[in-house]
């Protein structure tokens, strides 16, 4: 071999150990900030999961009909309803859910429920649960949810005063 070859030779050793030598400093100081770089990754899913639930929660509009044999005021139906939500979600939850009548067609005996998105669920078994209005029985059927009160309204058939 000649001296080319054998320059050649040695450089290409020398780039082989320092590459060797690269590799492990730098697996030494992935496990010697290995608890850095974990903790860094839990906090950012800590902080990941505090901007989830510190958004804006978003409302629903629940269109329901009452069936009875009479027409209720918008007042007793907002208080049965009232009433369920406090048994069934507690004062606290009956707060953060948010459910409020928004409006109630007596004659038509159709309403709008506005709750938060959270409480969709909550809000149409409670609307399920509800039996009576003062003594006389009623059910109260859940027709269409909506995003929107428009949508609700205009599916409702039934004008905002």
């Amino acid at each position: 071999m000649d001296t080319a070859g054998i320059a050649a030779l040695i450089i290409a050793v020398a780039a082989l150990l320092t590459s060797i030598y690269a590799l492990f400093t730098i697996m030494r100081i992935k496990r010697r900030f290995s608890y850095l770089l974990s903790a860094i990754s839990v906090n950012s899913k800590i902080i990941e999961s505090i901007r989830e639930t510190a958004k804006k929660p978003r409302k629903r509009y629940i269109v329901f009909e009452v069936q009875s044999g009479k027409n209720h005021s918008e007042k007793e139906v907002a208080k049965a309803i009232i009433d369920e939500a406090r048994e069934v979600l507690g004062q606290t939850g009956l707060v953060d859910s948010g459910i409020h009548l928004v409006i109630y067609d007596v004659d038509r005996r159709i309403g709008v429920l506005r709750v938060k998105n959270t409480y969709k669920y909550q809000a149409l078994a409670i609307l399920g649960m509800v039996r009576s209005i003062g003594d006389e029985r009623v059910r109260l059927i859940p027709l269409y949810t909506s995003g929107t009160l428009k949508k609700a309204l205009k599916r409702a058939g039934v004008r905002k005063k």
